[in-house]
């Protein structure tokens, strides 16, 4: 299992920076380069095209050789990204260049870097000096962890805000999975963060509110901001606003993330979470037909819950539960949400006007619970008669009618009212 810490670098040489300066040149010079051919062509050349290309560079050849093959991996990366958007979308627009003479990011392979001691790391710079060919320089860290102890597979080294830091790619053995003797059901939400249910009867919800609050509080200071300019942009005190609140609310979502992991661990059960991929498109637009016969696209969802939607950071949620579990040897699955919200847990009747409001779910079958409890409820009883993707171990295994007694689960509470409904 690999794993990314994020050490600050104490007391950084400025030749890191120059070191980070050139490979900001020649990210840029790779950038023009595949922009150029593009507009000749309408092809991008690949990594070894443009290897070739650039491997007689002055820039290239300043920094060592695994350094700016890493560069140029990174413009590759970037270009594949932006090619499979364009298939989507054609106004999709190419990657960016890099600010000129500011250091962004380095990476380190194997070969250019090694671990000196528990503290420290020695960086190889490269041929920057004529007088000192292939010069070495050593970081040290202030960090609880013993990094001879680490398996550090690739550094990158980042610049943020008059700030250095090294980011260690680590190698952890994974532990093996816990064999599951109940089921913990996740329904993920907005004004609930979280609504959860076991198969003991047990039912928990964990508000989102504080993440709300954060969200309107930055929104309100980027927009104040940006009504003094003459027209909507971005600005330096707008990113810096914009990075203090992905930094706040990342923070709350490791803390329930935290949480929900070591209640799974400790109660030897597994975690069912709903599968919202598609989500913001679906919920977006749809096409209609109007009396003239013409088709326009519809709104489905008025402009404010739409903010809402487009601003839930639920694909965050689910990768840091997902890590989590890995450390754990927790077993995370994943399953359809779809109309979970809607449906009647007692009598399975999918009647939209049931969800009397947001906190109140009322049928007339006499069935009544709070609405993010009842699609946790669902999301619990479709694990267990549809299909299921596991998740863990970066391995999606799906399991087609999968039954308690393959999975090992207790047949009680919850799951077992439901079967007998």
């Amino acid at each position: 299992m690999l794993k990314c810490l994020k050490l600050q670098i104490r007391n950084p040489k400025p030749i890191l920076e120059e070191l980070g300066r050139i490979t900001t040149g020649l990210y840029n010079t790779a950038n023009y380069e595949r922009r150029q051919q593009w507009k000749e062509t309408g092809k991008i050349p690949n990594y070894v095209d443009q290897y070739r290309s650039l491997k007689d560079n002055h820039l290239y050849k300043l920094l060592h050789s695994q350094v700016a093959q890493q560069t140029l991996k990174e413009v590759d990366k970037a270009y594949r990204s932006w090619y499979s958007l364009r298939k989507k979308d054609e106004r999709t627009k190419p990657p960016r260049f890099r600010k000129p003479d500011t250091p962004k990011s380095i990476w380190f392979t194997p070969a250019s870097f090694k671990v000196v001691n528990n503290k420290e790391i020695r960086l190889s710079v490269g041929n920057l000096r004529k007088d000192k060919p292939f010069e070495y320089i050593k970081v040290s860290f202030d960090s609880r962890y013993n990094i001879k102890e680490l398996r550090v597979k690739m550094i990158n080294v980042v610049f943020e805000d008059n700030k250095v830091f090294a980011c260690l790619c680590c190698e952890f053995k994974e532990p093996e999975l816990q064999e599951s003797k109940g089921i913990i059901a996740i329904d993920l939400g907005i004004n609930n963060l979280v609504a959860l249910t076991d198969d003991q009867g047990h039912e928990e919800i964990i508000s989102g509110g504080e993440i709300l609050s954060h969200q309107r509080y930055f929104n309100k200071k980027v927009g104040q901001l940006q009504s003094r300019l003459d027209k909507p942009k971005s600005t330096k005190c707008i990113r810096r606003l914009k990075q203090k609140q992905s930094r706040q609310i990342k923070h709350k979502l490791h803390i329930v993330t935290k949480y929900l992991a070591e209640k799974a661990k400790q109660e030897k059960a597994s975690i069912v979470i709903g599968d919202l991929n598609g989500l913001r498109k679906n919920k977006s637009k749809k096409k209609v037909v109007n009396e003239d016969g013409e088709t326009k696209n519809k709104r489905q969802i008025n402009k404010k819950a739409g903010q809402k939607i487009h601003s839930w950071s639920y694909a965050t949620f689910a990768s840091l539960l997902d890590y989590k579990c890995k450390e754990r040897g927790v077993k995370l699955f994943k399953v359809s949400e779809r109309y979970t919200s809607r449906r009647c847990f007692a009598c399975s009747k999918v009647k939209r006007s049931n969800r009397v409001k947001r906190g109140l779910y009322k049928c007339s079958c006499g069935y009544q619970c709070n609405s993010d409890i009842n699609g946790a409820r669902n999301i619990l009883a479709n694990f267990t008669t549809k299909n299921v993707s596991l998740v863990s171990n970066n391995i999606r295994v799906v399991a087609t009618g999968t039954s308690l007694s393959i999975l090992r689960f207790q047949e009680t509470g919850i799951l077992a009212g439901r079967e007998s409904a």
